[in-house]
């Protein structure tokens, strides 16, 4: 029964693929996420990134320079997107970036700076993220495992370690994408 559905589960799987063009290649690439699903997923975790970092940094001239500054580094990146530019208040010495192009700066990493050269490489290094699509293949990649483990599963259940097998296929997969994101940075 299964090999019969098989193929019309992997017809699906290819039919929700959206075709997008890549910058940086010049070439036409099939992706499972969209440029306008990354902005979505990016809005959506927007507020719980500022609340996890100790809210927005409230001096508004910080943030202007900052934003200012990136916007000005982003007009040379290959993705056209309208690229966001936070300082969030923890004093941790980071910066991340969101799907979609929501850049953070940590108050912190602002205080441990010299010169603006080395905030602006902070900047192009979490722009670079978003070019290459960093977020998105490995939520791509996610996709993809969660579906291969449905397919195993369905197979697994029928023997009598149907449970043990899963397990380790949850656990390959979380250290699989330990390795995929520290490649990344």
């Amino acid at each position: 029964m299964m090999f019969r559905v098989l193929p019309f589960i992997v017809v699906l799987l290819l039919l929700s693929c959206a075709r997008t063009y890549d910058p940086l290649t010049g070439k036409t690439v099939y992706t499972l996420l969209p440029t306008q699903e990354e902005i979505k997923i990016g809005r959506m975790y927007l507020p719980l990134a500022v609340d996890q970092n100790d809210g927005r940094y409230p001096d508004k001239e910080v943030q202007e320079y900052v934003q200012k500054l990136g916007k000005k580094i982003a007009e040379h990146a290959p993705r056209k997107l309208d690229y966001r530019f936070y300082v969030v208040n923890t004093k941790q010495v980071n910066a991340f970036a969101l799907p979609g192009g929501f850049i953070f700066v940590n108050r912190g990493l602002i205080l441990a700076l010299d010169k603006e050269d080395q905030l602006a490489g902070v900047l192009a290094h979490e722009l670079a993220h978003v070019n290459a699509r960093h977020h998105a293949r490995f939520l791509e990649k996610m996709y993809g495992m969660n579906i291969l483990l449905s397919i195993a599963g369905i197979f697994a259940y029928q023997t009598r370690y149907g449970d043990v097998l899963m397990q380790f296929g949850k656990i390959g997969a979380q250290l699989l994408s330990l390795r995929w994101s520290r490649e990344h940075e």
